[in-house]
C-alpha cells in the first residue's frame, strides 16, 4: 500500500515505474476531478497486475470549487490469484480436475434455461463397479490413479462444448 500527497502522478514512487498504471491513474483522477464524487473505489487489471485504488474529494470550504484528492492505492495481484484458487476449488474435483457435482448442475441447468434449445442435451451417468475393493485391497493413492484415468478417458472422448463432472467417489 501506498499513500501519496502529491498532485502528480508522476511524483509517486511505484507508479513512476509503471507506464500503464501512470496512465489510468491519472485518467482516474482527472475523471474524480471533473465530477462530484465524493469517495471513489476502484479495482482495476492493468496488463498483468490488479490494483484497488480508493480515493476522497475534500471541498475546500474556503475556495469554493477546489479540492484535495487523498488517495491509496494497492497491489493486490496476489489476492486475486488466491480469489482465482478458490474459485477453481470450489468448482472442480481436485483428483480429475473435471467439474464438480454442484458447477456440473449449475453448468447443466444454464444450458437448459437457455434461449438456444435447438442443440440435443445427452446426460450419462457412470459409476465405476468394484471400485471400493480397489481402494481397500490396494490402497486410496491407486484408487485416486484410476479416477484420473477415467476423467481424462472421459473428457477426452467427448467433444470440447461438452461438460463432464466427477459426482463424487466414483460416480461420474
Amino acid at each position: 500500500i501506498e499513500q501519496v500527497n502529491s498532485t502528480s502522478v508522476s511524483d509517486w514512487p511505484s507508479v513512476a515505474m509503471n507506464k500503464a498504471l501512470r496512465a489510468h491513474l491519472t485518467k482516474t483522477i482527472k475523471g474524480i476531478s471533473q465530477s462530484s464524487v465524493t469517495v471513489y473505489d476502484e479495482t482495476v487489471q492493468i496488463q498483468e497486475q490488479w490494483y484497488r485504488f480508493v480515493a476522497e474529494r475534500i471541498e475546500d470550504e474556503k475556495h469554493p470549487g477546489r479540492f484535495e484528492l487523498i488517495g491509496i492505492y494497492s497491489d493486490i495481484t496476489h489476492i486475486k490469484g488466491l480469489e482465482s484458487k478458490l474459485e477453481h476449488f470450489a468448482k472442480y474435483d481436485e483428483i480429475t480436475g473435471l467439474m464438480n457435482r454442484w458447477f456440473f448442475w449449475e453448468k447443466g441447468n444454464n444450458l437448459l434455461e437457455s434461449p438456444n434449445k435447438k442443440d440435443m442435451l445427452y446426460y450419462m451417468f457412470l459409476d465405476l463397479d468394484g471400485f471400493k475393493r480397489v481402494n481397500d485391497t490396494s490402497g486410496h493413492a491407486t484408487g485416486d490413479k484410476i479416477i484420473q484415468i477415467v476423467g481424462k478417458l472421459i473428457k477426452d472422448s467427448l467433444p470440447d462444448e461438452s461438460i463432464s463432472s466427477r459426482m463424487g467417489g466414483d460416480e461420474f
